[in-house]
């Protein structure tokens, strides 16, 4: 069962009790300073629109975004290392570049043939920005977001605007898709606390059945119990 909001705000005060959160109406004040009440209000409608104009022109300029359905297992030293040198950082999925290409590219950069970013999935990943935030607005107001899958719209956005820029795709053994390769146990049978197949991350997208908030719950022990002889060394890519 889902718990209402009131619990979730209350739960995630006593687990995070050093976080900021910032209050809707401070990023529609945003929003509406960028594209006027258009632009808030479909932020509001979308909630694709919101995440990438979150991730894209609101502090802080550097990030680290992280759906709900991501399990850390490990430490991120590897991620953190890249997004020194990277303004982009991302965990891999099914690569959409030729759709992403499809729907932005005359928005944003005609000459473009090929997503090197295609295969990038929002679900975790560190962005820096670096582009003017009303072009992005201009961009975000140009499109049709209620006729747009949500993945082309705010994943393939993020893509193409990040296509010439300096990026970083994470090593798939490490930042774990088990849509696509399947997790050993099952989203509740993993050992997760002995982690024994090393994973950083373990993103549960498009998976029919994830770990609802009860199942997170009980999990969470084992992943908070974890000790330092369980950590693994950062992964080092031979490349």
């Amino acid at each position: 069962m889902i718990k209402p909001p009131f619990e979730v705000r209350e739960l995630f005060a006593a687990a995070f009790p050093f976080a900021e959160v910032v209050p809707t109406k401070q990023l529609m004040e945003r929003f509406e300073e960028l594209g006027g009440s258009p632009l808030s209000e479909m932020a509001q409608q979308y909630w694709w629109v919101m995440k990438g104009l979150v991730a894209l022109v609101c502090p802080p300029e550097e990030s680290c975004m992280m759906d709900d359905d991501v399990f850390i297992l490990d430490r991120v030293d590897d991620a953190l290392e890249a997004f020194e040198r990277c303004d982009l950082v991302y965990q891999r999925q099914i690569d959409w570049g030729e759709d992403y290409l499809e729907y932005w590219d005359q928005l944003i950069d005609p000459e473009l043939q090929w997503l090197p970013t295609g295969a990038l999935n929002t679900g975790v990943c560190w962005i820096r920005q670096y582009l003017v935030p009303r072009r992005v607005a201009k961009y975000a107001l140009s499109s049709q977001p209620s006729a747009t899958p949500w993945y082309i719209w705010e994943q393939g956005l993020i893509a193409a605007l990040y296509a010439r820029s300096n990026v970083h795709e994470l090593p798939t053994p490490r930042y774990f898709y088990p849509l696509i390769d399947g997790l050993p146990g099952g989203s509740v049978g993993y050992d997760y606390e002995g982690n024994p197949c090393g994973f950083a991350s373990v993103h549960f997208a498009g998976m029919p059945e994830k770990p609802l908030d009860s199942v997170a719950l009980r999990l969470a022990p084992q992943i908070l119990a974890r000790k330092p002889e369980h950590q693994i060394c950062p992964y080092r890519n031979p490349d």
